[in-house]
């Protein structure tokens, strides 16, 4: 799939891969992503990939240039990790999973059976530093709170329509909390994260 490539703003331009959001596509998108960071162009500044969507900040004046270098990149998916992570989830902290329960129309048990026999794929991060947002839930999660919490804490899991987050610090949160894990995502001193967009997760109760 060749993208089509936009300026985007002054300094950036934006590769679209369309609409659809899949797994095929958002690796896609990370093959791109990472035979750019490979290659270590001095005009880049930083790269910042999505769902299907790759954005490209640069120097001023090198639109023309990174262009025509990203059409010349391969697709290589097959060099991307895709591990995969099992998550401890103590759903005794659902302050939502109650909601949940009632409308996707399951009992608690078959809740919480769901979403431990299936392990999910990480499309990217969220607004904090190494917060996995994953897909694709074969349930419709409620609306997003109508008023977020001013907190919640760190490893949270959310659910909101088809997906779901992990907060990967205590922070303010709107999406519908099922339960929360004492795994560690990000590490501000070695800056490293636990799962990387192409990953895996699969969840595992413990209480």
């Amino acid at each position: 799939m060749i993208p089509i490539i936009q300026q985007y703003g002054d300094t950036g331009l934006i590769c679209d891969f369309g609409d659809q959001v899949s797994i095929e596509i958002n690796q896609t998108v990370l093959s791109y992503c990472e035979n750019l960071k490979k290659k270590n162009l001095p005009e880049i500044k930083y790269i910042v990939p999505s769902y299907n969507k790759l954005v490209v900040c640069y120097n001023s004046n090198s639109f023309e240039k990174i262009k025509n270098y990203i059409l010349k990149l391969k697709n290589n998916t097959t060099e991307l990790s895709n591990k995969t992570v099992t998550i401890p989830v103590d759903f005794t902290q659902g302050l939502d999973i109650e909601k949940i329960c009632s409308y996707s129309k399951l009992t608690l048990p078959q809740f919480i059976k769901k979403i431990c026999d299936r392990k999910f794929y990480i499309y990217g991060f969220g607004f904090l530093p190494g917060m996995p947002k994953f897909g694709d839930l074969d349930f419709d999660a409620p609306r997003r709170l109508d008023t977020p919490r001013k907190s919640v804490p760190r490893g949270s899991i959310g659910l909101t329509g088809r997906y779901g987050n992990i907060y990967s610090q205590k922070c303010s949160a709107g999406w519908n909390i099922v339960g929360v894990t004492d795994q560690k995502f990000f590490d501000a001193y070695s800056c490293k994260t636990y799962v990387n967009p192409g990953d895996f997760i699969r969840f595992e109760k413990i209480k």
